[in-house]
């Protein structure tokens, strides 16, 4: 069951961007809520810079999906297995389940959301599948131009008052088999979901041979499930642009026009497509009616759910503007990265500096100016020290933020803006509105050797 404390505790996760191994991607780098939580990217990026395999599909309605149909190729059973494979993808997340559990554990805000989601906060794998799983449940679209018309109706084919006539057209074209003056798109877009037929993945003349994609074959090794792949849920299917399992088709009139004259005669092509003949049918769609088709697309559009707040991004946004990057990587393999939360006016001294992508249990500190250097590996350093001191003579070294990195190799630390220390007399300044000041992230390395984050630059209001 859904509960809004384990889909809240699911939020969180979903957008945290620690659960990676470089602390730069969270499963919303990959499904944006703007974009019917999928990626207007062909192939998304990973935490190291490398591409998926295939397209991001929309979560809108996942729920619905039956079991053992989870991702393109169906691999997940469920989708609390399918939630936790990416992060342990050697190319999106790069993580290990223990290292998942570690970085959770480190984290004060979790604890109170796993008591309230399961009782007491022990973190598990398991809770945070279900967490997930359950964030992913509660992506159910229902407030569309669609949904609002359906209600005024007694089936889905009679016309839709709240519908113009073009889109009333496309809804028939869709919903109605060929004999009755359709296309007979819902027998695979099936039910007011419109999502995957019960009969599950298709094959939909893509391509006629699928060499480089083998699709549902990967999974079962049935040679009848090569170049099959799970039929997506169309709803907000007209922000999920690109479209299919690689991306192919930028827009709707190019799905539509692929399906007009463009299946392929692949030997596993799916019976609906076939003409009586055994050739694969070619609808020959007009540019009305894919015009028509497009305008009913465009209904499906939930513009609530994606503006919801309840599914957007809880973590504070960055502050400032970053500079002297990427670093020189250290020994956690890769560049470290600082970033800013809280409030740019200084009269509420509430800012907040985060380092990440430090080496692990090892010393690092803030360090602060009011000028931009660049001294590449200064006191024998590694890095390159990018805050300088300007007019005030030195930059300072925050003392009190000095701690260790721990095992998520990451810091933070709470400025306090009425004494940010410098190098020459009187030893400290106060930060007030108007100033423009830079912060940088000092650090030890594995072995002895320093380094230095990329920097930050804030202009306090």
């Amino acid at each position: 069951p859904v509960t809004d404390a384990g889909a809240t505790l699911g939020r969180v996760l979903f957008y945290d961007r620690s659960l990676s191994l470089n602390n730069t991607t969270s499963c919303s780098s990959c499904h944006d809520q703007s974009a019917g939580f999928s990626d207007p990217a062909t192939l998304s990026v990973g935490f190291e810079g490398g591409l998926t395999r295939r397209h991001s599909m929309g979560l809108s309605n996942a729920r619905f999906y039956a079991p053992g149909q989870f991702f393109w190729d169906q691999r997940a059973a469920t989708l609390e297995d399918q939630v936790l494979m990416p992060l342990q993808d050697g190319t999106e997340m790069g993580m290990t389940l223990t290292q998942v559990v570690q970085r959770v554990e480190e984290k004060d805000f979790y604890g109170p959301l796993f008591t309230e989601a399961f009782g007491n906060d022990t973190v598990t794998s398991d809770r945070i599948s279900r967490a997930l799983a359950q964030f992913v449940r509660s992506m159910v679209s229902y407030q569309s131009r669609y949904d609002a018309g359906r209600a005024m109706v007694a089936t889905p084919l009679d016309p839709f008052p709240n519908f113009t006539p073009q889109e009333n057209q496309g809804k028939l074209l869709f919903t109605a088999p060929p004999p009755q003056g359709g296309f007979g798109c819902a027998a695979c877009h099936s039910g007011e979901a419109q999502i995957n037929r019960p009969a599950g993945p298709t094959n939909n003349g893509l391509d006629a041979n699928t060499f480089a994609d083998q699709g549902v074959f990967e999974t079962t090794g049935n040679p009848g499930d090569r170049g099959r792949f799970k039929v997506p849920s169309l709803r907000n299917i007209a922000v999920t642009a690109p479209y299919m399992h690689d991306g192919r088709f930028a827009t709707l009139q190019d799905v539509l026009q692929f399906y007009s004259t463009g299946i392929q005669n692949h030997p596993n092509l799916d019976p609906v497509l076939r003409a009586p003949n055994g050739q694969p049918v070619r609808f020959n769609m007009s540019p009305g009616q894919i015009n028509a088709l497009v305008a009913f697309f465009n209904t499906l559009t939930d513009d609530v759910m994606l503006n919801d707040p309840k599914f957007s991004d809880p973590f504070p946004e960055s502050l400032g503007v970053t500079y002297c990057g990427p670093a020189v990587p250290n020994t956690s393999g890769f560049p470290a990265t600082i970033s800013a939360t809280g409030s740019l006016v200084a009269a509420d001294n509430a800012l907040t500096l985060h380092a990440t992508n430090l080496p692990l249990n090892q010393f690092s500190m803030f360090v602060a100016g009011p000028s931009q250097e660049f001294l590449p590996f200064p006191g024998g350093s590694q890095g390159i020290l990018c805050v300088g001191g300007g007019t005030i003579g030195g930059f300072g070294r925050i003392a009190t933020s000095l701690q260790l990195s721990g095992n998520s190799g990451s810091i933070s630390y709470l400025l306090d803006l009425e004494h940010m220390p410098t190098s020459v007399a009187p030893y400290e300044i106060a930060i007030t509105s108007g100033m423009t000041w830079n912060f940088q992230s000092w650090f030890r390395e594995d072995g002895g050797n320093s380094n230095f984050s990329d920097a930050v630059q804030i202009q306090f209001q």
